[in-house]
């Protein structure tokens, strides 16, 4: 199942999800994509090193669902896998691997 377009989510503020917290994707995004990352509001991670990427509070991911959609801020070899496993839980998610070559 493939995920929704940015555009259809309407109001709602996504999330981002890193599979390490050294935030590599996403610092890329910020930079050449700022008006997706202006809608970021919180980012994700299993046993974050920070609590914070630039103003973006950073939560422990424990499993489970989110209220808002997931944006993948991993390599984009490994966003199919972890798509998987956040659909599993219940999270809506957005993959961009389609856009940006690896």
């Amino acid at each position: 199942m493939r995920a929704p377009a940015l555009s259809s989510l309407g109001g709602r503020p996504p999330l981002w999800r890193e599979a390490r917290i050294g935030l590599e994707a996403a610092a890329l995004l910020r930079a050449y994509a700022p008006s997706l990352w202006s809608r970021v509001k919180l980012c994700t991670a299993e046993r974050p090193e920070r609590d914070v990427f630039g103003d973006i509070p950073v939560v422990d991911y424990t499993g489970g669902r989110f209220e808002w959609p997931v944006i993948l801020g991993v390599r984009p070899e490994s966003q199919a896998g972890l798509a998987r496993r956040l659909q599993d839980g219940g999270c809506t998610v957005i993959r961009w691997d389609d856009c940006i070559a690896a």
